[in-house]
């Protein structure tokens, strides 16, 4: 009877709810899609995350464990070498990856900074 209580309600709610590493997961990859087509289009990396919005991602998700668009951006910053290994200026550099600036771990013990 109790089985039959508990498949009656996960069918009435449709399908469970994403956990909170799913939700993180599936931001970090839509966001890491947009910095990639961005720079598929500009020949560049953006500078911000906001370059990215409207054109490769509606908006800036939040952070499910902050609850904000706190995310922490990874940067390159690459040095182009002249022919007698001198450095020459810095060639444009921008976000090349994107980070949860959350502090704590997820249910398996991962580090949310990690995802």
């Amino acid at each position: 009877m109790a089985f039959a209580a508990a498949i009656a309600i996960v069918a009435a709610c449709g399908r469970p709810h994403p956990s909170t590493a799913e939700v993180m997961q599936h931001n970090l990859s839509e966001m890491r899609k947009a910095i990639r087509d961005f720079r598929a289009d500009k020949h560049r990396p953006p500078t911000t995350l906001k370059e990215l919005v409207p054109r490769y991602i509606a908006s800036i998700p939040k952070d499910p464990v902050t609850g904000a668009a706190d995310w922490r951006t990874v940067t390159e910053e690459p040095v182009r070498l002249n022919e007698f290994r001198r450095a020459l200026p810095l060639v444009v550099s921008g976000i090349v990856d994107v980070r949860s600036s959350a502090s704590g771990t997820d249910s398996n013990g991962r580090p949310w900074s990690e995802y």
